[in-house]
């Protein structure tokens, strides 16, 4: 019980380094949603607050928001699994239609995210050490999801093993990106 403290916790820790940094949105929304997860334990809420802690990762790295609008397209398909989940199908008592609706939505803001990450470093749009650790903190935070999917659909020894994998992925995702808020200045420019 108290582990989750230390965990959410860390998660605050991760804010006010980004904050220091100047550049606190993401993390704000982060540390709110898993106050919700984690504390709370309102998956519902806590997965729908990460979806605005995706699209500052994507303004931040994309740097605009022309992107944002494509997350929307999986709106209606999301809405569909929804209707399918709560009318067809017998779904397990910790997953709501509402909970697949909105878990639908965030893929599609991290799945951008992610790629904003990855493109931006490949484009150079980042100081060289800020590039690496938001591309390792997105692969470890895409790692960390895995395991949530994992603990969710399955059962038993896998299921577990994957519950106790995803705050292994998870804390130094979040501390690499608090990090890569840091301004480098000129000592690591940006190539052209």
């Amino acid at each position: 019980m108290q582990y989750m403290y230390v965990q959410f916790g860390f998660i605050a820790l991760c804010f006010l380094i980004a904050a220091y940094y100047k550049k606190p949105w993401a993390a704000l929304f982060t540390m709110l949603a898993d106050f919700f997860l984690v504390i709370k334990q309102s998956n519902e809420i806590g997965v729908t607050i990460f979806i605005a802690a995706h699209a500052c990762y994507i303004i931040r790295f994309g740097g605009s928001r022309k992107l944002l609008p494509f997350c929307f397209f999986c709106i209606f398909p999301a809405g569909l699994l929804m209707w399918v989940g709560s009318n067809f199908i017998d779904l397990p008592p910790r997953i709501s239609p509402y909970l697949i609706f909105v878990s639908v939505v965030y893929k599609q803001f991290f799945i951008m995210s992610l790629y904003t990450a990855i493109s931006g470093y490949l484009k150079n749009r980042f100081q060289k050490p800020n590039g690496r650790l938001i591309v390792a903190g997105m692969l470890l935070f895409a790692a960390c999801d895995v395991c949530v999917l994992i603990y969710n659909v399955s059962s038993g020894n896998l299921s577990q093993t994957a519950f106790k994998f995803i705050w292994v992925f998870y804390a130094p995702s979040q501390l690499l990106l608090a990090l890569s808020a840091r301004n480098y200045g000129n000592r690591y420019p940006i190539k052209k």
